[in-house]
C-alpha cells in the first residue's frame, strides 16, 4: 500500500518541485534534487536497517543464532518497533511540512489573484 502511494505521489512531487525552475538551471536543479533524494533514502535505509538489526539481535538472546533462520536475525518485535519509529518520523515530517505548505500557498495567493 505504501509503495503504491509513494509511486503515485513521487512523479507529481518531482514535477512540482522543478516546475518553476528556469530552463537554463533545470539540469542543475534536477541533479541537486536527485542527489538530495538519494542521500535521504540511503540515510534512511542505513538508520532504520541498523535499528532493526540491533533490535533483532537483542531479541535473539546471547545464544549463537538464537531466534535466527539461516543466520539472519528475525523478530516480529523488531519489525513492529522499527515500523513504529518510521510511522512516528513520518508523522513528524507531515506536521513539519504543514506550515511550509501554508506559507507557500500564502505567498502564491497574491500573485495568483492579480491575474
Amino acid at each position: 500500500m505504501l509503495g503504491a502511494a509513494l509511486g503515485v505521489g513521487y512523479s507529481p512531487l518531482v514535477t512540482h518541485a522543478l516546475s518553476h525552475v528556469p530552463p537554463a538551471d533545470a539540469a542543475d536543479a534536477s541533479g541537486l534534487l536527485t542527489t538530495a533524494l538519494q542521500l535521504g533514502q540511503v540515510t534512511g535505509v542505513a538508520t532504520f536497517g541498523s535499528l532493526f538489526l540491533s533490535l533483532a539481535a537483542r531479541a535473539g538472546g546471547a545464544g549463537a543464532h538464537a531466534g535466527t533462520r539461516a543466520g539472519l536475525p528475525s523478530s516480529p518485535h523488531a519489525i513492529a518497533l522499527t515500523s513504529g519509529w518510521l510511522a512516528m518520523l513520518f508523522a513528524l515530517a507531515l506536521i513539519a511540512a504543514l506550515p511550509l505548505a501554508r506559507t507557500v500557498a500564502a505567498l502564491r495567493r497574491p500573485a495568483d489573484s492579480g491575474r
